[in-house]
């Protein structure tokens, strides 16, 4: 597995700039360009995806496509960190479609052990932090 565990690609390629971030096969975030807000000119949303609640930030906005990426790599970081702490795997839907789609909704999601499917954990948890990605790079953008 690579030091950085999101691989990106377009959520829907004929839409342009729209980015899936997706974690060992499972739905993690998502990264799109929009309006830029009235208040700071941010043209980037990011979301946390995930279906767990955890009390971590899921939503902001970004100047550019590089700080949203990040955010959703400081949110990987955040949520694997809250599940390896209570000894739980992270759940995510799949990123990838079924062979029928009108039974795609009876897979169960993807299990994301800290450790064994994600290249890390963190400070104390006994787990090894990937390192940091240049800045400004999202692969598959």
């Amino acid at each position: 597995m690579s030091p950085d565990p999101i691989t990106w690609r377009h959520t829907w390629p004929e839409r342009g700039a729209d980015f899936l971030a997706v974690v060992a096969g499972g739905q993690f975030a998502r990264i799109y360009r929009t309006h830029p807000d009235h208040l700071q000119g941010h043209e980037w949303v990011w979301s946390l995806t995930y279906p767990a609640v955890t009390g971590l930030t899921k939503t902001g906005r970004a100047a550019t496509k590089a700080e949203a990426a990040d955010a959703v790599r400081a949110g990987l970081d955040e949520a694997l960190r809250w599940h390896a702490e209570r000894g739980e795997p992270l759940l995510l839907w799949r990123a990838d479609r079924g062979s029928d789609p009108q039974l795609d909704w009876m897979r169960g999601p993807v299990r994301i052990v800290v450790g064994r499917d994600v290249p890390w954990l963190e400070d104390g948890l006994d787990i090894q932090k990937a390192p940091s990605r240049s800045p400004g790079r999202v692969d598959g953008c």
